[in-house]
């Protein structure tokens, strides 16, 4: 509907000055969101400090480690199931030792197909050493653990996770490639790669403690089990070193380094998934491989290594934790003037290390090279029975029945506990915002303000356009933009719906829309190195939303307690979080909405417009849409069956008339929000 004034001669030339002022100003470009995900970086780089004493250290170190293994997916740790070990083919004599492969199962029908190594002419139980490969996967790096057995240890080759035996969406040549190859609905269910490579070497560790020789005695000495990888095998090992205590002496090459410095294209892009965490509590690496301490531990660099090239903060905070357990002799961190590779003395240092720790350290070992023989453990085949990795490491999401107060309160208290905790932290956090404005507009019975919402000391900026009316405050409508704002447009949907319904309205771009960019040429980059400072897309947009509520809220011509926000397809979701988030929002519109977080999909690539770290271990879409009550929620345009849920709560709990699916004009569905009691709520 058009204003049945129409439009004056005054009115369209005002209108034009203000329209070409907006396209005067300066642009923000994708490089403004990588500076904001850069300031998150090097605050979790450079702020998080290790602890004065050990008695601090030692206090959270607990909770730390809890909440890690929550982060990989393996809090509750899955049941511990027969191994199932079978040889496959006949042993390889070598020279010292002899090669077997094998296969066991580290869950009901998830195989390890690894390389056994055993010593010849040793008195058992031995040292022993688990090596895991990086790109170049097990085969390439049969000379690493050869060299152990030839050298009096027990080794075992595992293969990377996806190479031989394991089935499940996600997998590509690194073994990990989930979210770099656009799998982001890991961000929601909760599955990481971490988490299977993880268990495989806790597995592997149960296995070698099966071995016995002739004589039924122990193979494997339990106090003297070490890990080694280089790249991709070097993240295993440090994951694994921290979630299995049993491993007592570890070595991790080429393969670390600290959050702020994975900024670079050619650092997190190129970086296979099991290098990074999602985030959630705001940790640093250095925090997280301090988890390993006391315990023996190497670390290696090369200096021309640009996948990993600062590992100094990191190696800097773990140094300070061994030093607070008074064995700084524990910790070493080897750097060599040599690329991202075995090269230099990086191998030998690996080798000594272990047969420092794990044994007497009196003697060099002998390099032994590759050597040539049947390698597959699935010679005819890998099975047809194989499990579906990622769909076995993946916690079904629950069913919530609330029909009365008392379970709605019970309901909400612990998804609250969830969202606060880790879903979307930071949005519970006070958020540095400040809205200016840059221009101004007045009209015959309104005014239009230019403005610019920034978050982080500046370093991210939105644009906005605020339409008020004169005199006293009113309730407003914060609409997102689903594109860059088109004034013109604007202008004419307030002067037709929102002037007559006496609402003032705030369209805002968020991250991702607009003048900052988050396009198919950069979504790898930004959704991976957000990952690692605690975000998705969608928890930015979160914390944006937020941003918009509090600073407008500020405005004159504002009532704060009347504030709607209004969002647009996968928009819609951060409106939904962020109304559970503040109790002082009035109410939310609801458009074309989607009724799920993505789960697990055979598709190959799924956006991240929606994913919120393991999101769906608690709750789905409709769930979180509860929280809103008993506020105002209205669905238009497309209803997705999912909302039921959250209409039956309403219904339930009595305030099913403040849950409107609302099939008339737009002004009709102002004029609701305009009438609407203010709904006061915790």
């Amino acid at each position: 509907m058009t204003n049945p004034a129409g439009p004056t001669a005054t009115t369209v030339i005002c209108f034009l000055v203000m329209l070409l002022s907006c396209f005067a100003g300066p642009q923000q470009s994708a490089a403004g969101i990588l500076e904001y995900l850069g300031s998150m970086a090097d605050r979790l780089t450079t702020e998080r400090k290790p602890p004065a004493t050990l008695a601090e250290w030692q206090g959270g170190r607990e909770e730390l480690r809890k909440r890690y293994m929550e982060i990989i997916g393996l809090d509750p740790l899955p049941e511990k199931t027969p191994l199932n070990a079978q040889l496959v083919g006949d042993a390889v004599d070598l020279d010292h030792c002899t090669f077997q492969r094998v296969v066991f199962e580290s869950r009901p029908k998830v195989f390890v197909a690894a390389h056994l190594y055993i010593p010849k002419d040793v008195s058992f139980p031995v040292p022993a050493v688990i090596y895991v490969p990086g790109h170049s996967r097990r085969d390439a790096y049969r000379a690493h653990p050869r060299t152990y057995a030839e050298n009096g240890f027990v080794s075992l080759a595992l293969p990377m996770v996806g190479e031989e035996g394991k089935r499940g969406a996600g997998w590509g040549k690194c073994g990990e490639y989930g979210p770099i190859r656009g799998h982001f609905n890991w961000y929601s269910t909760g599955y990481s790669a971490i988490g299977p490579s993880v268990w495989d070497g806790i597995r592997a560790v149960d296995y070698l403690l099966t071995l016995k020789d002739g004589r039924g005695n122990a193979m494997v000495d339990n106090d003297k089990i070490g890990m080694a990888g280089l790249s991709g095998g070097s993240a295993r090992t440090f994951w694994t070193a921290i979630a299995d205590p049993r491993i007592a002496c570890a070595s991790a090459s080429c393969g670390f380094t600290a959050i702020k410095d994975y900024e670079r294209p050619g650092g997190i892009n190129s970086t296979c998934d099991v290098h990074l965490f999602y985030n959630c509590f705001g940790l640093s690496y250095g925090e997280l491989y301090s988890l390993i301490a006391p315990r023996a531990l190497l670390v290696q660099h090369g200096t021309k290594d640009t996948l990993y090239p600062n590992p100094m903060p990191v190696a800097d905070y773990v140094g300070k934790i061994y030093q607070l357990y008074g064995k700084p002799e524990r910790f070493e961190f080897a750097v060599y003037e040599q690329g991202h590779s075995y090269g230099g003395g990086v191998w030998d240092r690996e080798n000594s290390w272990m047969d420092q720790w794990l044994r007497s350290g009196d003697s060099p070992l002998t390099m032994y090279d590759q050597f040539t023989t049947t390698l597959t453990c699935f010679p005819s085949g890998e099975p047809a029975e194989m499990a579906h990795t990622e769909r076995l490491f993946t916690p079904p999401t629950p069913e919530w029945t609330v029909h009365t107060q008392e379970e709605f309160h019970r309901f909400k208290q612990t998804l609250m506990g969830c969202l606060r905790g880790s879903v979307i932290r930071t949005a519970f956090e006070d958020i540095d915002a400040q809205l200016r404005t840059v221009g101004r507009n007045e009209y015959p019975g309104y005014y239009v303000e230019r403005k610019e919402l920034k978050l982080g000391k500046g370093t991210l900026t939105h644009k906005g356009l605020f339409f008020g009316k004169p005199g006293e405050a009113r309730k407003t409508v914060i609409r997102l933009a689903d594109g860059e704002i088109d004034e013109i447009s604007l202008a004419a949907f307030y002067r037709d719906a929102c002037l007559e319904a006496g609402v003032n309205l705030f369209c805002v771009e968020i991250t991702g829309i607009g003048g900052n960019a988050w396009s198919t040429a950069n979504r790898y980059l930004f959704d991976r190195f957000a990952q690692l400072v605690g975000h998705t897309k969608c928890s930015l947009r979160i914390n944006d939303v937020l941003a918009a509520v509090k600073t407008i809220s500020a405005e004159e011509e504002v009532d704060p307690r009347g504030i709607y926000l209004w969002g647009k397809g996968s928009l819609a979701v951060p409106v939904i979080y962020s109304a559970a988030v503040n109790s002082q929002i009035a109410g939310v519109v609801l458009e074309d909405a989607p009724d799920r977080h993505i789960g697990i999909t055979p598709v190959e690539a799924t956006e991240c417009e929606t994913a919120l770290f393991h999101i769906l271990k608690y709750a789905d879409i409709p769930q979180a849409c509860g929280l809103v009550f008993p506020r105002m929620t209205i669905l238009t345009g497309g209803r997705l069956a999912g909302f039921h849920w959250t209409k039956t709560l309403y219904g339930d709990l009595g305030a099913g008339q403040n849950f409107l699916e609302h099939d008339g004009s737009v002004k009709a569905l102002l004029s609701e929000i305009k009438n609407a009691p203010i709904v006061q709520t915790e």
